[in-house]
C-alpha cells in the first residue's frame, strides 16, 4: 500500500486502486510474511553459511499499535472532493505504527514493524545483531560492523566474494537480466523447478506457510488485547529442529538447464 496512498492524485493511481488500499487499511494483519521467512532463515543458529533454513521454533508475540492519524483523516480529505470515496469517510482504520516483538524457543528475538502511511524512505530494515557482529541492509548498501564503525567497502566486497552462495554465482547474473524484483523472482523459480527435476525438498514448505501466515492473525489478537502475549503454535509438533539446511551451496542438484 504504501505512502503513495497519500499522493495518489500526483502520481496518477485510479480511484480503484486507491480504494483497494482503503479497503486493505481497514483490516489489522497486514504484515508480509517474506520478511518474518528472512528474519527466521537468518536465526537459524548455524554459523557455517550452509544451513540457512529455518531450524528454529518460535515461541510467543506481543504487539503493540499506535492510533490511525492518517487514513481516516485523508478518506475524509477524499470523500469530501469525489462521492467516490464516501463509503470510507467514517470508517475506522488501523493504527499507523505497529511494533511486533517476537521470542523463538532458542531465546532469541525478531522485532517486525509495520507502516505504511508515514513520510519516509523505503526501507524493509532487515537488520540482525549477533554476539559479534550485526548486518544492516537498509538504507542501501548493505553494510556490516564488528563494533563502532561500518566495514570499508573494500571490506564488504572481500566478505562478499568469499560468502556469496553458489546458487547465486551459478545464475544470479542471469537472473539480473531476466529481472523481477532485481532478478531474486527468476532465482526462486529456477531453484524450485531444480529441486523438483531433483526429487528434493523445497526450500519452503506448508509447514513455513502456515507459521509466517499465523503472525498476522496473532499480532491482532495482541494489540485487540492491550498487547497481551501469546503463544505462536508449533505447526510441527517439535519437528522444526530436524528440519535440513537449505543447500545454498548446491550441494545436491543444480542440474537445471536455463535455454
Amino acid at each position: 500500500m504504501g505512502f503513495y496512498l497519500i499522493l495518489s492524485n500526483l502520481i496518477g493511481n485510479t480511484q480503484q486502486q486507491v480504494k483497494n488500499d482503503l479497503i486493505a487499511a481497514q483490516s489489522f494483519y497486514n504484515l508480509e510474511t517474506n520478511q518474518i521467512g528472512t528474519s527466521i532463515r537468518l536465526l537459524s543458529g548455524k554459523s557455517d553459511f550452509e544451513s540457512a533454513k529455518k531450524i528454529i521454533g518460535l515461541d510467543y508475540l506481543v504487539s503493540v499499535s499506535s492510533n490511525d492519524f492518517m487514513m481516516a483523516n485523508m478518506a475524509k480529505d477524499l470523500a469530501a472532493k469525489d462521492g467516490f470515496y464516501k463509503e470510507f469517510a467514517d470508517k475506522t482504520f488501523r493504527g499507523n505504527m505497529n511494533t511486533t516483538t517476537i521470542r523463538t524457543k532458542k531465546g532469541r528475538t525478531i522485532m517486525v514493524q509495520h507502516d505504511v502511511t508515514s513520510p519516509r524512505p523505503y526501507s524493509r530494515i532487515h537488520q540482525i545483531n549477533g554476539t559479534k557482529a550485526m548486518a544492516c541492509k537498509y538504507p542501501e548498501p548493505g553494510r556490516i560492523s564488528k563494533g563502532d564503525n561500518w566495514y570499508s567497502e573494500d571490506e564488504m566486497k572481500e566478505l562478499e566474494k568469499k560468502y556469496t552462495p553458489r546458487i547465486v554465482t551459478r545464475i544470479g547474473e542471469m537472473a539480473k537480466q531476466v529481472g523481477g524484483h532485481g532478478g531474486m523472482d527468476f532465482m526462486m523459480d529456477w531453484r524450485t523447478i531444480d529441486c523438483l527435476r531433483n526429487g528434493l525438498p523445497l526450500d519452503q514448505d506448508v509447514y513455513d506457510a502456515a507459521l509466517w501466515s499465523s503472525i498476522g492473525p496473532l499480532t491482532e489478537w495482541s494489540v485487540a488485547n492491550r498487547s497481551q502475549s501469546v503463544d505462536v503454535p508449533d505447526f510441527t509438533c517439535g519437528s522444526w529442529s530436524k528440519n535440513r539446511p537449505v543447500d545454498i551451496l548446491l550441494k545436491e542438484g543444480g542440474t537445471t538447464k536455463v535455454i
